[in-house]
């Protein structure tokens, strides 16, 4: 007899702690980095949920911003090292947000799910409003097989260079945007790379040592084409 009671109150007690197991969560988070593509770029999510966007980029400006027509959402101006951004979704859809600097190919939707539904399975075709896919390994800007790409390269004109003590301000002007490599040799050899866009630009190189030095530019477009080196003394 007390054998048995012990499984029945046993069998009650899981079955109070079975029924009163919490729903969790499932926030979604996308990554970016110096890269030209989000990771986890398409998440599911039900209504109620929010993703979060995190940009680690020191090198490559980026940004997220919602298009599409059915939601508002921007992460801020282009820029390196962006942070973290958050959004709430109250109502079930397909929500598409783009880089503004590298869009189309940089670009990703969330699905936001009614109580109830099921995300829809692996392989499935994407939502209404999803960008266009791009080659993998391949700069955004550079569409899958069929279509076609941007072939023009960038091209740096009118280099100059200010000296001072210990720094080099290397001006130039840029025909599109591109990350530009600029490179300095001499007594050392100083390497910098920075995301502009097109226009007068200018790239400030500290911390040099007294000597004559030779500058060389070159850019490369979100496409991988690349303009020739450009030199200065």
């Amino acid at each position: 007899m007390r054998i048995r009671r012990l499984a029945a109150a046993g069998a009650v007690s899981i079955g109070i702690l079975a029924g009163a197991s919490p729903v969790l969560a499932a926030d979604a988070t996308i990554t970016s980095n110096d890269s030209f593509a989000f990771g986890n770029a398409n998440p599911s999510i039900q209504v109620g949920e929010k993703v979060t966007w995190v940009f680690n980029n020191p090198g490559v400006q980026h940004n997220a911003v919602a298009t599409g027509g059915n939601w508002s959402f921007r992460s801020g101006d282009l820029s390196v090292n962006h942070g973290t951004h958050e959004f709430t979704f109250s109502a079930p859809g397909s929500y598409s947000y783009v880089c503004e600097l590298h869009a189309p190919g940089m670009a990703g939707t969330v699905t936001v799910l009614a109580p109830g539904e099921s995300p829809p399975p692996p392989g499935s075709p994407p939502p209404p409003g999803s960008p266009p896919p791009t080659q993998p390994g391949l700069p955004p800007s550079v569409p899958a097989p069929g279509g076609s790409a941007d072939q023009t390269e960038p091209k740096i004109r009118g280099v100059s260079v200010t000296r001072t003590r210990r720094s080099a301000r290397v001006r130039f002007r840029l025909s599109e945007t591109a990350t530009v490599t600029v490179r300095l040799r001499g007594a050392t050899t100083r390497t910098l790379r920075r995301q502009l866009r097109a226009g007068r630009r200018a790239v400030v190189v500290r911390g040099l040592r007294r000597s004559r030095y030779r500058v060389e530019l070159q850019a490369r477009d979100a496409s991988g084409n690349r303009s020739a080196w450009e030199g200065a003394r």
